[in-house]
């Protein structure tokens, strides 16, 4: 069989001694449709995760969100999305036929995960259709569990602000946070596949420098390592950090450098170093706010 995996994968796996063993499970796995249970599973989610690229090849996160059905399935390998990333023409994505997106469904309240990248079909003001490359289900480690709270009774509409160095506000945000959510891409041609990904820890899992860049440690997860597969081989990236309670949004664009500290039996398997370029942080931004339910029983002790 063919493998699934492109070169910067395949050298992290083989790194950890699992190529044979991820080489027929990636068969399997990583499919080129959307099976029913993930079809449901996406039809049911009111937002979902995304990656672009912008006009200078640079990967960004954002979020999508509708208050009526957001996403639906119209064949197996096409899903249609009723909307566009928050903050699009202020990240000048490139989202024309052809272009290449990363999607992540994760439903907070369960730590459920499904995850696609693909190109796009078409696009309009309103909605996008991905044709899917690799369609594939993700374990529930490191997601926190959070519920959704009242809706604000007046909700203020989003601003956006740019950011070309990270304030106390912002760095605080980013070192108070248990979650965030990183693009990456193969490579900057068009029509390479991109991921969208999520991390967790336990809050302030991730630092800032005085040079404004973010350190963070990396957990062992599946093996099939797509986040960092593609940091090999292209090392820029995005994240977004997310005010869960207020509904502020931070997305970053940089580069990363990932440096291996661990064995894979280490529970830090890599330490990753993030220079942040510059970014955005749209207040406001989502319709519903979640509050903290339960930390994920997979975190370490310490971090």
């Amino acid at each position: 069989m063919t493998s699934p995996f492109h070169p910067g994968e395949l050298q992290l796996q083989n790194e950890s001694g699992v190529t044979e063993r991820m080489h027929k499970i990636g068969n399997i796995v990583l499919r080129n449709h959307i099976i029913d249970q993930h079809r449901t599973f996406f039809e049911a989610l009111p937002y979902v995760f995304v990656s672009a690229m912008d006009d200078q090849n640079r990967p960004w996160a954002s979020i999508i969100q509708s208050d009526a059905q957001l996403m639906s399935v119209t064949q197996d390998d096409v899903l249609e999305i009723a909307g566009k990333p928050l903050g699009c023409d202020a990240m000048n994505l490139q989202l024309g036929s052809g272009d290449s997106v990363g999607v992540l469904g994760l439903d907070l309240t369960n730590r459920r995960r499904n995850r696609l990248n693909g190109t796009l079909l078409a696009t309009d003001s309103d909605a996008l259709a991905v044709k899917v490359h690799h369609s594939f289900g993700n374990c529930p480690k490191y997601i926190q569990i959070r519920e959704q709270v009242a809706d604000p009774a007046s909700p203020v509409s989003p601003t956006v602000t740019r950011l070309t160095t990270l304030d106390t506000e912002t760095c605080n945000l980013i070192c108070s946070a248990d979650t965030f959510f990183i693009a990456s891409t193969e490579g900057a041609e068009k029509g390479i596949p991109m991921d969208m990904s999520h991390r967790g820890g336990k809050p302030g899992f991730v630092s800032v420098s005085k040079n404004d860049t973010l350190l963070w440690q990396d957990y062992p997860g599946n093996n099939l390592y797509q986040t960092f597969g593609n940091l090999v081989n292209y090392p820029e990236c995005g994240l977004l950090f997310i005010d869960f309670e207020q509904g502020d949004l931070v997305h970053l664009v940089g580069k990363a450098t990932v440096t291996r500290v661990g064995k894979r039996e280490s529970f830090v398997e890599r330490q990753v170093s993030f220079e942040f370029y510059e970014g955005l942080r749209i207040r406001n931004a989502l319709t519903s706010h979640w509050r903290m339910v339960e930390q994920s029983p997979y975190l370490p002790d310490e971090t």
